[in-house]
């Protein structure tokens, strides 16, 4: 479901959710809704466990799955930890975590005469973050110890700005490029010029 704050999104899944336990006798295990933020995951599963504690008994409205899909991820790691060859009780390694070191840095804006990350004013609400220049999701190929991203940005050719994409696939280990790359995967100009 897509739509603005306060139009109403999570009132509408709770009450789907009670109703699909109530009308449709769905056991609340069976389950899942899933958001993009722990605050609207929690929001969600007090309004849900609230709904189904006056249809239920408190334990089962327990059962219900609500989480970010960071958090659902990382619930499929822990279960099937052994067919991943993780050990159980791994840990996953946040970037942002004071504690962790620096494992390599890398720049994903190429040497290129005029080549910059993606300003914050030609972002408009898109998907490319204009700090790092990311426009989805890093894909990690534990195959081949390889990180997958594609990074956006701004250059200027022949007087217009061009939004370059690549796709880059870095050596987990070192950070360097792997296959020859980074791939340009899309060039795109405005006809007038922004």
């Amino acid at each position: 479901m897509l739509a603005g704050a306060g139009s109403g999104k999570t009132r509408v899944i709770t009450e789907k959710i009670a109703h699909l336990v109530a009308r449709k006798h769905l056991a609340p295990g069976k389950i899942a809704a899933i958001t993009f933020t722990n605050k609207a995951a929690r929001e969600m599963r007090e309004r849900a466990t609230r709904l189904l504690a006056r249809q239920t008994s408190a334990d089962a409205a327990q059962a219900l799955t609500v989480c970010t899909f960071h958090a659902l991820g990382l619930k499929f790691l822990q279960i099937e930890h052994a067919a991943l060859g993780l050990k159980r009780g791994f840990s996953v390694l946040d970037a942002d975590d004071s504690g962790v070191g620096r494992l390599w840095q890398v720049s994903l804006v190429p040497a290129t005469t005029g080549a910059t990350t993606v300003p914050e004013s030609d972002v408009n609400g898109g998907l490319t973050g204009p700090e790092i220049g990311i426009t989805g999701t890093p894909v990690i190929d534990g195959g081949t110890g390889t990180l997958y991203v594609v990074a956006e940005t701004k250059e200027v050719a022949e007087g217009s700005p061009h939004y370059v994409q690549r796709l880059h696939a870095l050596d987990l280990a070192t950070g360097a490029e792997k296959f020859g790359g980074p791939a340009v995967i899309g060039d795109t100009v405005f006809a007038n010029g922004t």
